[in-house]
């Protein structure tokens, strides 16, 4: 009998498979849309950065463009009246470090500082070779004072002096234990100390007991920014710099500026020097044509003292007309500044409209006929990189510029200083607020460059650009329409002799070109620009032929049985079909001559006839450069081009992508 073997029973343990995740086919079409998009967006903010930096630096002032750090979005620089001058004063914000408050504070000046030591509490001074000191230094905190530190020798020395042929002076660390301090540069006198050929610069520095130390510098060197309360300012008072008396360095809140009194002055008021400059004596142009008249320096009897009018000074005499009226005046364009054989003179009760302005803020003035003399005359709606520092409700925006340079101090009475320190100028900011100076754009359009203004070169543009459109069209459309439909005799052969003139360099036939135009005193006309293009484009009858082809012939014949003629197929037919293989040739047509700046530079002398292209390079001179004008009106230039392609976009790309489909 047979052994029978039982089946083996399952077992009651369940396996349990791994779990695995899986992603489904939504969410990787979600990923791969998340991807193409975001890599498209990528793209566009790549290729579109150049027109954002442009647009916005079209709205910005000039310093603002190539500032570092950049300012990306448009800002207005707050300013401070200076008292009750026409000079703005810039605004800042930093932290005061006794109050650790932010401040709104106007900046004084930076100075120099360094970590010092007296040379009476150092045992020695070293002359070492730096090839037996190490290259690499670093930086160690004695007395919460930074120094820079190297080796040698296992011992570390601080430099105090480079010879520049391989020798250093340096001194010992350990030497300097508790007595090194930081020192402003400018304080005390210079001193030398001779060491073994070289001679180390040092300070000598009154001590609180009034004895002179001699202090040793070390390095790093560095500058801190003195920075005063803003309510200051509105003290601020315009000096002569005759009337200033010598600088002493003096206390002021937490830090120490240099000082001065006033000669003569009884009170014995410091004040803080805000500014040194020139300053001129101005007049707003309608108050001066009003009141001013000419004479001759023979018919006045001048004074031997000035008058000062609005710390202006100004030449006063008698002036007695024809009748022997005999009146007080004041000299306010005398021959040799007019330049003219007369004098312009102001009388005594209208001088009180005199302003002084700060000379760097006339610049670029130009000339202006006032009485018969010629005054110099600031028209302020014509920007500059200094228009911002000048008040205009004191001012005006044109003056007339009178009388010499004088030079002048602003000034700020000590005791009207209630907050001053000093601070890293990485940790000051300017106060601003975002503002978009749209008076750029209207600036550059009316801007005169060299005789014509910008709408006059976008004027000279739309001739150019419309003039070679239509000339493109009807030569370019009836010579593809030929090479497509008219079956002629070495039809191909002259197709491919047009198509070579594609491979002859331009620079070959420039100078033919320009002697033929010469020939028919065309130069410095706008007709070489445009009159090439009424005679056909090799390019573009390719493209236009090639979109003739993709047309049916049966629709050619169709309509010749139904009696049209050849042209009118052409125009009724053809024309209507190739729509926008036509937008394709406005566009490239628009974009060869909206931005043609070479042939431009080559046929065209005068300014009236100058095209955009031309007209943009005008705002860059040989010594100056208005970028943030040249900006706006690069962004007009480029408008038309946007607004074509915007709204011809889809004939375009259709002209593009049917081209060639059949032959």
């Amino acid at each position: 009998m047979a052994t029978q073997t039982s089946a083996p029973k399952p077992s009651t343990t369940a396996h349990v498979m791994p779990a695995r995740f899986v992603i489904t086919k939504p969410v990787r079409n979600f990923v791969r849309l998340l991807f193409s998009y975001g890599v498209l967006t990528f793209g566009a903010l790549f290729m579109l950065f150049p027109v954002f930096w442009m647009v916005t630096s079209a709205l910005k002032p000039e310093w603002q463009i190539f500032i570092r750090p950049p300012i990306w979005i448009p800002q207005y620089w707050e300013k401070t009246p200076a008292g009750d001058h026409v000079a703005l004063l810039n605004l800042w914000e930093a932290e005061n470090p006794a109050t650790g408050n932010t401040e709104i504070v106007i900046e004084l000046g930076t100075r120099g500082y360094a970590p010092m030591v007296p040379i009476g509490e150092l045992s020695d001074l070293y002359v070492v070779p730096e090839s037996e000191i190490s290259s690499s230094s670093y930086t160690k905190t004695i007395n919460d004072t930074k120094i820079n530190v190297r080796k040698w020798n296992d011992q570390e020395v601080a430099p105090v002096y480079d010879d520049k042929r391989g020798n250093l002076v340096v001194v010992l660390v350990e030497d300097l234990k508790e007595t090194v301090a930081i020192m402003p540069l400018d304080t005390g006198e210079r001193g030398n100390l001779q060491i073994d050929n070289m001679r180390v610069s040092t300070r000598l520095v009154e001590t609180e007991d009034g004895s002179i130390t001699e202090m040793l510098i070390l390095f790093p060197n560095f500058k801190l920014t003195t920075l005063l309360d803003s309510d200051a300012a509105k003290q601020a008072r315009l000096v002569p710099a005759s009337e200033i008396g010598e600088f002493e360095v003096m206390p002021l809140d937490q830090t120490k500026t240099k000082q001065v009194t006033l000669n003569g002055a009884e009170d014995g008021e410091r004040y803080v020097v805000i500014s040194e400059a020139s300053w001129r004596p101005t007049m707003q142009i309608d108050y001066l044509a009003q009141h001013a008249f000419t004479v001759d320096e023979t018919d006045i009897v001048l004074e031997d003292e000035p008058q000062i009018f609005n710390l202006g000074v100004f030449p006063v005499g008698t002036y007695t007309d024809a009748d022997g009226n005999a009146q007080e005046i004041a000299v306010v364009l005398s021959r040799e500044v007019s330049e003219d054989e007369t004098i312009l003179v102001m009388p005594i009760e209208h001088m009180d409209a005199v302003e002084l302005a700060p000379s760097s803020s006339l610049l670029r003035p130009f000339p202006e006929t006032i009485s018969h003399s010629t005054v110099r005359v600031k028209d302020f709606t014509r920007p500059t990189v200094r228009e911002e520092s000048i008040d205009f409700d004191l001012l005006g925006e044109k003056v007339g510029i009178l009388g010499d340079r004088q030079d002048m101090m602003l000034t700020i009475p000590a005791s009207a200083i209630t907050t001053a320190f000093d601070i890293d100028e990485n940790h000051v900011s300017r106060k601003t607020h975002i503002y978009l100076r749209w008076s750029n754009f209207a600036d550059a359009l009316s801007r005169e460059l060299g005789g014509a203004d910008f709408l006059h070169f976008i004027r000279n543009s739309v001739i150019v650009t419309t003039l070679g459109i239509i000339g493109h069209l009807l030569s370019c459309t009836l010579v593809a329409y030929a090479f497509a439909r008219i079956r002629a005799p070495g039809r191909n052969i002259l197709f491919a002799l047009v198509l070579s003139t594609m491979m002859l360099p331009e620079a070959v036939t420039l100078i033919p070109t320009y002697l033929i135009f010469r020939d028919l005193d065309m130069i410095d006309t706008l007709t070489p620009l445009f009159i090439r293009d009424w005679f056909g484009n090799a390019l573009l009858i390719f493209l236009l032929r090639q979109f003739f082809s993709t047309i049916p012939i049966e629709l050619d014949e169709a309509a010749r049985i139904d009696g049209a003629n050849r042209w009118q197929v052409f125009t009724r037919i053809m024309l209507p079909l190739i729509t926008p293989a036509l937008a394709t040739v406005t566009i490239f047509t628009f974009l060869w001559r909206w931005n043609d700046l070479f042939h431009a530079k080559i046929f065209l002398n005068s300014p009236k006839n100058y095209t955009v292209a031309i007209g943009l390079s005008q705002f860059v001179g040989a010594y100056e450069a208005e970028f943030n004008l040249l900006m706006a009106a690069a962004t007009v230039a480029m408008l038309p081009t946007v607004l074509l392609f915007f709204f011809a976009q889809r004939f375009f790309i259709e002209g593009i992508s049917m081209t060639g489909l059949k032959g």
